[in-house]
């Protein structure tokens, strides 16, 4: 069961990186994608993704050691399935943190300016 959830839960990680948003210049469009695609795909790749965990975490009390293709079969391929799950939710975690202290630091410092913004890009040229 751990491999099948795991399958699912790679494979919902996938659809959402192949299947980009038509439009991303145009906002009501990204609202739509973001909510009626992107974050279920998300939402139900966590969930298979934390069912293929729980699925993972009791095979392994079943039986001590039946082989080498049990052992592939039972904990090394679903532990594969869920690295993609287990990089983009830290992702997320990583840009929720970051964002939040970005915020919290421009608060404390408001808007305080020293020097003139430069607006124009030169060391381009």
């Amino acid at each position: 069961m751990s491999i099948i959830f795991g399958a699912l839960s790679f494979l919902l990680i996938a659809i959402t990186y192949f299947n980009p948003p038509e439009n991303p210049h145009y906002a009501p469009h990204m609202f739509t994608y973001n909510f009626l695609f992107y974050f279920p795909m998300l939402t139900g790749s966590f969930i298979f993704g934390v069912l293929s965990f729980v699925y993972w975490v009791g095979s392994r009390k079943e039986k001590p050691w039946q082989g080498y293709k049990k052992v592939l079969y039972r904990y090394l391929i679903p532990i594969i399935l869920l690295l993609p799950v287990t990089l983009h939710v830290s992702l997320l975690i990583y840009t929720i943190i970051r964002i939040k202290v970005e915020v919290n630091d421009s608060h404390k410092e408001g808007i305080k300016r020293t020097a003139p913004i430069n607006n124009k890009i030169d060391w381009f040229v």
